[in-house]
């Protein structure tokens, strides 16, 4: 099962889309014969979010995170899901277990302070954008996203300098 991940990761960066279709089938009949395996479960919520069948995709990734712990793509998945789907509640406490899980990665910090922007919460997001600031000294892409929340949570406390300057980090 663990040879169909490699198949996905180049099946997502293709153009070619009689690959990324046999790919994608190959997905959902694994998830078909073994619809209690957690593994079968990310591949086949992967392939939905690829195909922008979020509903879909958040309720095959919520399933596997009952029981595949361990894997941060799973987590990255379903807290990318959440948000395009705006099921901050959600969000927020998949983001709490991303963070406990994972305590020394910038991952669940960051969308704990997306959620808590979101829910007018700026102080905590503030606290959450610092710590995974922390964590994300070699991912500039995930430095980029966190600046920007710091600049969303300092708008929301009304502080416009500190705001900007947030601003121009994200922006190098």
């Amino acid at each position: 099962m663990l040879t169909l991940a490699p198949l996905l990761d180049k099946a997502f960066k293709s153009t070619d889309p009689n690959y990324q279709n046999a790919v994608f089938d190959l997905a959902q009949k694994l998830h078909q014969t073994q619809p209690d395996n957690a593994q079968a479960r990310l591949f086949y919520a992967q392939t939905l979010q690829f195909a922008k069948k979020y509903e879909l995709a958040f309720a095959e990734y919520t399933a596997a995170a009952r029981t595949l712990k361990n894997s941060l793509e799973l987590w990255r998945g379903l807290l990318q899901t959440a948000l395009i789907l705006q099921k901050i509640s959600e969000l927020s406490q998949f983001a709490a277990e991303t963070a406990n899980l994972f305590p020394n990665h910038a991952l669940g910090y960051y969308y704990l302070a997306v959620a808590q922007n979101l829910q007018s919460q700026p102080q905590k997001a503030l606290d959450n954008a610092t710590e995974a600031l922390l964590w994300a000294t070699d991912d500039l892409l995930m430095q980029k996203l966190i600046y920007q929340e710091l600049a969303n949570a300092y708008t929301l406390l009304n502080l416009p300098d500190k705001a900007a300057q947030a601003r121009q980090k994200a922006e190098k």
